[in-house]
């Protein structure tokens, strides 16, 4: 009988392999399970000891259960609390040091990631239902550990607790302590009495034997025939950090940049490359504008992080790409975020000429605030108001320009990266309303319809008209005396009346399509697609021709609303 083989099978059968690939390490779990109707129990700890110590730890002493002194009265006032696992009776094994330090209260059994390891890192927690979460807010990394801190005790059953770190911090907590990770642990469960495990009794009662890294132990009980009570304790090479790591095997250290020779690293970024510049996709700014922790500057690309890093030294160029200096790049900026920016490399040649959505952004707003002045004006000289451009729309441009447009909301929203490819219909309705918040939503109502009022317009041609539609009948008012010579001031009831008669024109035509087309975002029931179409025709888009890809359709949006307000600017300037 080959009695090693027969204990590792049975080990192999129970525990399964271990995988020191993924992206967690279990350093503790606490739980039972139920497999194929058995219930078995899991109990793990994790130990960090010196390298040297492996061989000497004996799988029959090992145990998973933290013992700890509590805290006490000392007569230096010192605060020396210790928690430790015992592994064996050599010295550094008798009170080796847990990673994961745990306590009982009733039925209760608590497992919580060590506070050292937590400091280390400045991890910082945060509550999500039963587990608790810490967080690398430097980086940002999120989950570094996740933590089900309880588990509880009901027989024959216990609830499941657990604490698992990401494989990346254990590596580097464990190289700058020099330690190794072994993990400690007992399983217990029933067995059929199967050929091995009949071949292991050897029609005793009991059986204890050790192979390798596992001591087993199984009894059969008084009560059952056919099956055996079994518990399997043991420990199991984590992390050695005097062993050479093939996580760092993959190739050159370092990255590929398209347009730049060789690789990238951080020496060469910061001693070779002086003055030498990346390109990369503007596509990289989707995942912070979508995140409020982060700021994004649209005007230049640049990127920062809750004061804790910043990506600066950029420049947009083109509609697509922005330009970043590279010794700056790995000065600042943090190296999963470098590999971040990497995969949206390009190549100076794959730049695209045009405005990117940022200068589009601020030519429109520019322009519509000078709207709002030139109008603000006109009011004053037909109705003898006292109005300011922010008495029309409720946006303070003065404050602005003051604050900075970064402190401006709407121009955030509206500033968004647009993809040339995979901006979806979806996206296309979202950034509709987004602009008419910003044109539309602003108007102040009130103050309009004074004045639309005040030049005498009948109530009959006010009925369902808010913001919008009251502006662009006062835009008519102006257009015709700007095409008839007629005086805003003194000639009001023939101009009110000619505007009255004139059903044919709508100065605001592309401003109704994006309060249509924001509409339909807002209504989602129909078929959108159908509805769509003829207001996209209306704007000289090809509907047929996108293909559920509105990049191109959204430039052409800012353009048509751009060119709006300056051709009114122009015109109404003349008045």
């Amino acid at each position: 009988m080959d009695t090693d083989n027969l204990i590792l099978e049975l080990v192999e059968k129970h525990i399964g392999s271990l995988d020191l690939h993924e992206e967690y390490v279990t350093v503790a779990e606490l739980k039972s399970v139920k497999v194929n109707g058995i219930s078995k129990s899991v109990d793990i700890n994790t130990a960090l000891i010196s390298p040297r110590l492996f061989k000497k730890i004996k799988p029959p002493h090992v145990n998973p259960f933290v013992n700890t002194t509590g805290a006490s009265y000392q007569e230096d006032w010192a605060y020396s609390p210790s928690f430790w696992l015992y592994l064996s009776a050599s010295p550094g094994l008798k009170k080796a040091e847990t990673l994961v330090v745990s306590w009982e209260s009733a039925n209760k059994t608590t497992l919580l990631p060590d506070q050292g390891f937590l400091k280390t890192f400045d991890l910082i927690p945060k509550f999500a239902g039963d587990q608790t979460l810490w967080h690398d807010l430097s980086r940002p990394i999120y989950d570094v550990v996740v933590n089900q801190p309880v588990s509880g005790y009901s027989f024959p059953e216990r609830t499941e607790a657990y604490v698992k770190i990401r494989s990346e911090y254990f590596r580097d907590y464990l190289l700058m302590r020099k330690k190794s990770a072994v993990r400690i642990l007992t399983i217990k469960t029933t067995v059929i009495i199967d050929d091995g495990v009949a071949a292991l009794l050897n029609g005793n009662e009991y059986f204890v034997g050790e192979s390798g890294q596992y001591e087993v132990r199984i009894r059969k009980p008084f009560d059952k025939d056919g099956s055996a009570y079994l518990e399997i304790n043991g420990f199991q090479l984590l992390f050695d950090p005097t062993l050479k790591s093939d996580t760092n095997e993959t190739g050159p250290v370092g990255h590929t940049w398209k347009g730049i020779e060789g690789i990238v690293d951080g020496w060469r970024a910061r001693h070779e490359m002086f003055g030498k510049f990346i390109y990369v996709s503007d596509d990289v700014l989707g995942r912070f504008e979508s995140d409020d922790d982060y700021e994004v500057y649209p005007d230049s690309g640049a990127v920062s992080y809750l004061g804790q890093w910043s990506i600066t030294h950029c420049e947009r160029v083109g509609r697509n790409a922005i330009r970043i200096e590279v010794k700056k790049l790995y000065e600042s900026a943090p190296g999963e975020e470098i590999d971040y920016w990497n995969k949206f490399s390009i190549d100076p040649k794959e730049v695209k000429a045009g405005e990117n959505i940022s200068e589009k952004a601020k030519s429109l707003i520019r322009k519509y605030f000078l709207f709002g002045r030139i109008l603000a004006n006109l009011i004053n000289r037909s109705n003898s108001y006292n109005y300011k451009a922010s008495d029309i729309i409720s946006l303070d441009e003065e404050q602005i320009n003051y604050a900075g447009w970064t402190e401006f909301p709407d121009y955030k929203l509206v500033s968004n990266h647009v993809p040339a490819r995979g901006f979806s219909r979806d996206h296309f309705l979202t950034r509709c309303k987004y602009l008419y918040q910003l044109l539309g939503e602003n108007l102040k109502e009130s103050k309009i319809r004074q004045v639309i009022n005040d030049l005498g317009f009948p109530e009959t041609e006010l009925v369902g008209f808010k913001g919008l539609k009251l502006l662009e009948l006062l835009i008519k008012y102006y257009q015709v005396a700007h095409e008839s010579g007629l005086d805003i001031k003194n000639a009001q009831a023939e101009i009110v009346e000619r505007v009255v008669e004139r059903k044919d024109y709508f100065p605001l035509k592309d401003l109704n399509i994006l309060a249509a087309i924001r509409n339909l975002g807002s209504h989602k029931g129909g078929d959108i697609k159908t509805k769509i179409q003829p207001l996209l025709n209306a704007l000289g888009i090809e509907a047929g021709s996108i293909s559920n890809n509105y990049g191109a359709a959204t430039d052409l949006l800012y353009d048509r609303l751009t060119q709006l307000f300056a051709d009114l600017n122009s015109w109404l300037g003349e008045i």
